[in-house]
């Protein structure tokens, strides 16, 4: 039986999910992509980020950095491989100092100029920065994971396709609805839109609900002592009634012995409340 994956945002997170999960026979994986396929192939090195290609950037995309200030142009990359498609292409951490398992290409920066050649030789901990390329031409995320996975049969990408909600069944999400109102559901979603539109989608979708959980736990909490009161007050049997007995009694230790349960009940009954929050509302965690 299959599995049927729907990933979101073909960016740089996006392509290795993507190809990660089409590895597996039993997945049958479909990418969404807002952005267009720019084309496979390596870009000439020219040095520094590519701010200034504005076909692989989102378009109009700003963001306030602090409260009360303006908004300011957010770059951010708009295609099959994210913002791999206008970064400088910096591999950190070092893959040969922490082995990291990955398939990018690494090479080593050979434009030093004077500055660099001159902290090499200040420090013997300072190495040339490693850059993701390829004899000397930048690659993105999308030529190294994703398209060498275009073959298999249980994976299919779809380009210009912006995710602009996703529709709940119960406390799960059952399929995403594109700009062009095409639906596709899934058994499993996961959402790589990057830092801004994901969570942009998230709160389009109705995905807001902040404090369910924790309201529950204090409305039970205030219940609890609503009902403790009324039980002591005046109540013809139950904990309460048992309290006023031995307090009646002299029996302090009975007394404790009933407070303690009525705490226990509580500390329990919070405690259930609060694993519901989590599985109910996995999306805050």
């Amino acid at each position: 039986m299959s599995t049927r994956w729907l990933v979101i945002g073909g960016g740089t997170a996006g392509c290795v999910v993507a190809s990660r999960l089409s590895e597996d026979d039993h997945n049958e994986v479909v990418l969404l992509e807002a952005g267009p396929d720019h084309g496979p192939g390596p870009v000439p090195d020219r040095g520094g980020a590519y701010l200034d290609e504005h076909a692989r950037q989102y378009p109009e995309l700003t963001v306030i950095r602090r409260q009360g200030g303006a908004p300011e142009p957010y770059p951010q990359g708009f295609g099959l491989g994210g913002t791999t498609l206008i970064s400088g292409g910096l591999a950190a951490p070092d893959p040969e100092l922490f082995a990291v398992s990955n398939l990018l290409p690494i090479e080593k920066t050979e434009r030093l100029g004077m500055l660099g050649s001159a902290v090499l030789d200040a420090d013997a901990r300072a190495r040339a920065a490693t850059l993701v390329r390829h004899n000397g031409e930048r690659v993105t995320v999308a030529d190294v994971y994703l398209r060498p996975a275009l073959l298999r049969t249980n994976l299919m990408v779809v380009t210009e396709s912006p995710v602009v909600s996703l529709a709940l069944g119960g406390w799960s999400v059952v399929r995403a609805v594109t700009a062009d109102g095409i639906e596709y559901e899934a058994d499993r979603f996961v959402v790589c839109a990057g830092a801004i539109q994901t969570p942009t989608l998230l709160l389009r979708s109705g995905l807001d609900t902040p404090g369910i959980g924790e309201a529950l736990r204090v409305m039970n909490g205030i219940g609890w002592t609503y009902v403790i009161l009324a039980e002591v007050i005046n109540a013809p049997y139950g904990l309460g009634a048992l309290i006023t007995v031995a307090g009646k009694r002299g029996r302090v230790d009975q007394i404790f012995a009933l407070v303690i349960v009525i705490l226990v009940i509580g500390v329990v009954s919070d405690q259930i409340l609060k694993l519901l929050n989590r599985s109910l509302f996995r999306w805050k965690t």
